[in-house]
């Protein structure tokens, strides 16, 4: 992963670079940092501004402030030499990286940057002719004039350099994942049924909302009493459920916890009879589940996901037969599953000006 901090330091090294003939000492800025605690401290980056910073220069009152991304360390500069404010971002993989770009983009700012060296006189411009003594009396008067005014005493020192951080990306955001898992279904369907979903989700600082699309394979009812023991129901089931979850993270391990809605169809062939038929009905019920993700790489993470559904409206599927219509199976109250799978996470950056 191309680290912006890196990309923003290398930018502004060739400005930092010191000159000759320049003033000695230079303002050193008022800086507040506010970062967690691994990170380099207030003092390490002010000494690393000190061995930086070029010369001269107003002083700047700097404020930054380092969070913690999805991708790494995220710093919000303020730099106020007194006349504007300026702003800056910088994003690394570490906070050592980070704090060595804060330190250059404070070094090399504006108000920092020393002025060029006073103008000097032409060395091409001719010498003035000597005025003849006073005492001859057979020399021509000569007038006193001013020096004469070269080009380069006409001309101002050109501005000073000004850095420009052009920003390729503002801070990871959020991210989209997409997911696929496989595992098994108890009781909505017949016994335990095997199970395959694939997961659409969008990824916050402590939340997500998914979209899941499950299916499982068809798994037969229980055989009915004598003498139709060998009508049987295949059943299975296709469903979607919508789901939002508060998720705590500790390191690289999250742990969703979420709720949402699940609505679909079971299908059921008959098995065995006389006159058999397919049927679907509607499946519609309430899920409520938790989860464990292991996330190694800012990528990729590793899922295992339980959930419940209470059902709402419960298929049932019925035979008819001389001793009346006798029913196979229906679909339970409660039905559980447990999934385990791999989601591949793509970043959204917030929309940034370069500057």
């Amino acid at each position: 992963m191309v680290v912006a901090g890196i990309v923003v330091a290398a930018h502004l090294l060739p400005f930092a670079a010191p000159v000759a003939a320049e003033p000695v000492g230079a303002a050193t800025p008022s800086l507040q940092w506010s970062a967690p605690p691994t990170c380099p401290s207030a003092e390490h980056v002010r000494e690393r501004v000190a061995a930086l910073a070029r010369p001269g220069g107003a002083a700047l009152s700097v404020r930054v402030r380092v969070d913690r991304g999805e991708a790494g360390f995220v710093a919000a500069i303020e730099l106020d030499d007194g006349e504007q404010m300026q702003r800056r971002s910088v994003t690394a993989a570490s906070c050592d990286a980070l704090a060595d770009a804060v330190a250059v983009i404070v070094a090399v700012a504006p108000g920092r940057v020393s002025p060029q060296p006073d103008a000097v006189a032409d060395p091409q411009s001719e010498p003035r002719e000597p005025a003849a003594p006073r005492d001859d009396p057979t020399a021509p008067p000569v007038e006193e004039s001013e020096p004469p005014i070269t080009a380069a005493s006409e001309t101002p020192p050109p501005p000073s350099r000004v850095a420009v951080v052009r920003a390729r990306g503002g801070p990871v955001r959020s991210q989209l994942g997409l997911a696929v898992d496989a595992g098994l279904r108890w009781r909505t369907v017949p016994g335990v049924a095997p199970a395959i979903a694939m997961d659409v989700a969008w990824i916050g600082r402590g939340v997500r909302v998914e979209l899941r699309g499950l299916a499982t394979t068809p798994t037969r009812s229980e055989p009915l009493p004598s003498p139709y023991q060998r009508v049987r129901a295949r059943v299975h089931s296709g469903v979607v459920q919508a789901r939002a979850s508060w998720v705590p993270r500790l390191r690289r391990v999250e742990l969703p916890l979420g709720a949402g809605l699940e609505l679909g169809a079971l299908t059921a062939a008959g098995r065995g009879g006389d006159r058999s038929r397919t049927r679907t009905a509607v499946l519609v019920a309430l899920v409520a589940g938790a989860g464990l993700a292991w996330v190694p790489v800012p990528r990729v993470a590793l899922r295992l996901d339980v959930a419940a559904s209470f059902a709402l409206v419960r298929p049932r599927f019925g035979v008819r037969t001389d001793d009346g219509v006798l029913v196979p199976f229906q679909s339970a109250w409660i039905g559980l599953s447990a999934l385990a799978g791999v989601e591949l996470r793509l970043g959204l950056r917030a929309r940034t000006h370069a500057r």
